[in-house]
């Protein structure tokens, strides 16, 4: 079987626990780990990742230490959890970063507007 990614989230943001709550319940092979931030992290390399970098954007690490965010953190996950399969091609597709970095950014700047209109707090 293969390692879990720890997939690191802001607990005190409604969207984003809404979101963790939705990879749990598609994660049918169980491959994320879902972690509210708490404080630093120390990888493994010894290298440090901050509460305040976590808290900024979506973090994935490998068991390995490789460290992905913000949409690189999405297409990581769309990976390894079959439901999102269909969203790879997308994602992955040339220049995709192009539209998908900034699109991730403007969603996480807004995420607490997003959980008003979306009546999630």
């Amino acid at each position: 079987m293969k390692d879990r990614l720890a997939v690191i989230v802001d607990p005190w943001c409604a969207f984003c626990r809404a979101c963790a709550r939705v990879l749990e319940r598609l994660d049918w092979r169980h491959r994320l780990s879902i972690t509210y931030v708490s404080g630093d992290i120390r990888l493994h390399s010894g290298r440090r990742l901050t509460r305040d970098e976590l808290l900024v954007q979506l973090h994935v690490i490998s068991t390995r230490g490789r460290v992905n965010r913000g949409f690189d953190a999405c297409r990581r996950i769309a990976v390894e959890v079959p439901a999102l399969w269909p969203l790879v091609p997308l994602v992955y597709f040339p220049g995709a970063g192009l539209v998908g970095r900034p699109a991730y950014e403007w969603v996480a700047r807004h995420r607490t507007l997003l959980s008003r209109a979306l009546r999630l707090t």
